[in-house]
Formats: structure tokens, C-alpha cells, sequence
């Protein structure tokens, strides 16, 4: 939310290294034409060409943060990077941001009501601490550290876009030391801030929900992928391995219809 009009901000991660194509582009058309309201759309990260012409064409601004080469090995370090650097951009402008990320496509018309609306998918976070795995390492970490503080440590990973205040940020990322501790922040910044067990939350691992159709293999169907957007889920979302060419055509043929 702006401080002056009704402009919100949207921030997305974007690693060139991790690209796979027609992926950023596929996300911000979807939220150019999708979301309900004025937005400001900051790709926060590598500069390459598909940010550059992004950027030639008015479609976004590209805030350079390039991963630095220590958080290679720990991808969570880096995601609060940028956090604490463009809530120390934008802080003063904007109250707080949207963050969502390049394979995330908003395929029917979204809210920032929406955006707002907690949602999980599990009651608990799980993970291993000896995992070869940076993602499980970090949810195991993250886990135990809010329940050494007493909250609840409900799974809020569920692939889809969230909504930070800067002020609440920034002081999660110092309490919980997060510019050296690799911590998953969006389980961590809700569970802080949400942690009462009345708060209303849809969990949207649940089949049939009207949050996401997320493809995590190469064997998704076409068809499914566009049965349920025209019956009018939110988003489209695609891990690596969900990835496909035909996908994004199948995306970007909806979203431009």
C-alpha cells in the first residue's frame, strides 16, 4: 500500500542463474492484467536481457542485487537480502510490499484482499536439520527456533504471493538475525506476527481450492492447467521440475485472451 495514493508495491526475486524461459515475463503479464489495483512491479536481482527489456518496455524496474557468492549454498540468505534491501528502498514510500516470485502467475483477476489472506499448508513446518537439502534445512531451523519462543510453527510455504509491512520486516529480520541466520521467512514472518490460532487461514494443500493449481512434474496435463483457470483459480504456479514450455504458452494464451 502507498502512503500517498493507492499505488501497491509488488517485489520479485529474480535469479538469471535459475531462469527458465518465459517465466518472469509469464508473471509479469499476469499481474499487469490481473490484479485489482495500480501497481509498481520492482524485479529485484540479476540484470540480463529478459530483465532489461522488462525494463526498455515500462513493464518493470530492475533494482540490481545480484545473490552474493557466500549465500550460494544457503538460497534463504539471500532471499533476505533482498527483503532488507528493498524494504530499505521503498520504506518511506510504500508501508510494505507484495513478494511473490517469477514461476507464480496470476491467471484470474486477484486482490490485494487477497494477497492478505493467510494461507498455509500444513500445521506444522518439519524439515531436517542434517538434510542435503537447503529448503529442508531451513524449515527445520526456522521450526525450532519459533517454538523456542512459544509460537506455533504452522507451514505457510504454500507458493504464492504475501504481504510484508516494512516496519514488521525489518525488525523480524534483526530479532531472528536473519542476515547471517538462513531462516524461511515467510513462515517465520506469520507465525511471528499471526500466531493466534483464530486467525482465520485456508489451507490450500487441500484439493479443489480456489488459491493455486500448482505443476511440480513434467507429466502435468494441458488440459487440467486450463479447466482450472477458467474455473477461476487464482494462480498458476511451477516448481524446476514443472516447468515447460507448453505451460507457459497454456498461461500466457489465458492471461492474453
Amino acid at each position: 500500500m502507498h502512503m500517498t495514493d493507492n499505488t501497491t508495491l509488488l517485489v520479485i526475486p529474480y535469479l538469471a542463474a535459475g531462469a527458465q524461459g518465459g517465466e518472469l515475463e509469464t508473471a509479469v503479464d499476469g499481474w499487469r492484467r490481473n490484479f485489482d489495483g495500480n501497481l509498481r512491479m520492482v524485479i529485484i536481482g540479476d540484470r540480463d536481457s529478459v530483465t532489461a527489456r522488462l525494463e526498455r518496455k515500462g513493464l518493470a524496474e530492475l533494482m540490481d542485487c545480484p545473490r552474493d557468492p557466500a549465500h550460494m549454498k544457503e538460497p534463504a540468505l539471500d532471499i533476505s537480502a533482498k527483503m532488507r534491501r528493498a524494504s530499505r528502498e521503498f520504506d518511506g514510500f510504500f508501508s510494505g510490499c507484495i513478494w511473490s516470485n517469477d514461476d507464480i502467475y496470476p491467471v484470474n483477476r486477484v486482490s490485494l484482499d487477497d494477497i492478505r489472506t493467510l494461507k498455509i499448508i500444513g500445521e506444522h513446518m518439519g524439515g531436517r536439520a542434517d538434510s542435503p537439502n537447503w529448503f529442508q534445512r531451513g524449515l527445520h531451523r526456522t521450526g525450532t527456533a519459533l517454538r523456542a519462543e512459544g509460537l506455533p510453527d504452522r507451514n505457510y510455504c504454500a507458493h504464492l504471493p504475501g504481504w510484508y509491512s516494512f516496519d514488521r520486516l525489518d525488525d523480524l529480520l534483526d530479532t531472528f538475525g536473519c542476515d547471517t541466520v538462513p531462516h524461511i521467512i515467510n513462515c517465520l514472518y506469520y507465525n511471528y506476527y499471526f500466531p493466534d490460532a483464530h486467525e482465520p487461514r485456508i489451507n490450500v494443500s487441500l484439493p479443489g481450492n480456489r488459491w493455486k493449481l500448482g505443476l511440480y512434474s513434467h507429466c502435468a496435463d494441458m488440459d487440467t492447467v486450463r479447466r482450472a483457470m477458467e474455473a477461476g483459480v487464482l494462480f498458476v504456479n511451477n516448481s524446476p521440475e514443472g516447468y515447460s514450455p507448453e505451460l507457459i504458452r497454456t498461461v500466457r494464451n489465458f492471461i492474453n485472451r
